[in-house]
């Protein structure tokens, strides 16, 4: 995964190849944000996306993950990587770890780096649909205690509780946006104006796409998290010749779930986060999960 990681970090960039110092291509990646934000021109500052805080470079994260198999069994879509008060830290982290800045977001350093010893929310929301696909069939309450009870941990273990749910797995971290920002305030009709406007940009939307339809188990899935980034995704999906376009094989009030190339992709109607949306709270975590394994 850390091949087309750079892969599509050199199609967004208009380049053949990119190299393995990410700090080479500073340049480049604050000239393209830059244009990203002219394009857009947000009101909201927060809403503007970063590549540099004070001296840090704020590299981009096209796809991230875990592969202990060849094949992807879980892919779980974001819009763009969110920036936080920990992400210059992190950069640091990546830009000068032992087996350079691709590697760290394509092995355990990232996620130990994310959740040992932090009880990180992001994280929890992930562990708790890893839970409701690969867990145990026979605890219908799916709440992060209650996983953690199950594994005897506390929170400081989540990292653990993460390796072990996939340990015979393989899991992605996509991002339609590579770049960092404060909030996540991307609409589909952002989207289309960044394509037709950057061609970059385009081709790397096709590429990710094409990647994850192609490296998908057959009993693997899909998931975007929130409305947002399943307009996106289902823009995406559907507006493609007749011949290669995706078909809705199932729709209910939590998620509508499009069958791509022999993929499923579930895109869901709300997010699966504390007070969100009621549709993903404990109970019917375990719904969501049962589903989803019955269709896939």
């Amino acid at each position: 995964m850390k091949d087309i990681m750079k892969e599509l970090t050199a199609t967004i960039l208009g380049l053949s190849t990119v190299s393995e110092d990410i700090n080479k291509h500073m340049n480049q990646v604050l000239n393209l944000v830059e244009t990203f934000n002219t394009t857009l021109d947000p009101k909201n500052k927060k809403h503007m996306f970063v590549a540099k805080d004070q001296e840090t470079f704020i590299a981009p994260v096209a796809i991230a993950g875990l592969k202990n198999k060849e094949e992807l069994d879980l892919v779980y879509f974001g819009l763009n990587p969110k920036f936080g008060d920990d992400t210059s830290k992190e950069k640091r982290q990546a830009i000068n770890h032992k087996s350079g800045y691709y590697n760290f977001y394509h092995s355990k350093a990232i996620f130990d780096y994310l959740m040992n010893g932090k009880s990180n929310t992001y994280y929890k929301r992930v562990i708790r649909v890893l839970f409701s696909i690969f867990g145990h069939p026979e605890m219908n309450t799916i709440k992060i205690s209650n996983i953690r009870k199950r594994y005897g941990f506390d929170e400081n273990k989540d990292h653990e509780i993460f390796f072990d749910l996939l340990k015979s797995k393989s899991i992605a971290f996509p991002e339609l946006i590579p770049f960092h920002s404060w909030k996540f305030n991307l609409s589909d009709s952002d989207v289309a104006i960044l394509r037709k406007s950057i061609p970059s940009y385009d081709r790397y939307v096709n590429k990710l796409m094409k990647y994850i339809a192609e490296n998908l188990s057959a009993d693997g899935v899909v998931i975007s998290n929130g409305q947002k980034a399943s307009n996106v995704i289902k823009n995406h999906l559907i507006s493609m010749k007749l011949e290669e376009r995706a078909f809705l094989v199932y729709d209910d009030k939590a998620m509508e779930v499009y069958k791509w190339k022999n993929s499923h992709w579930a895109l869901l109607k709300g997010q699966i986060a504390p007070g969100a949306s009621p549709i993903f709270n404990a109970n019917n975590m375990y719904l969501f999960g049962q589903k989803i394994k019955e269709i896939v």
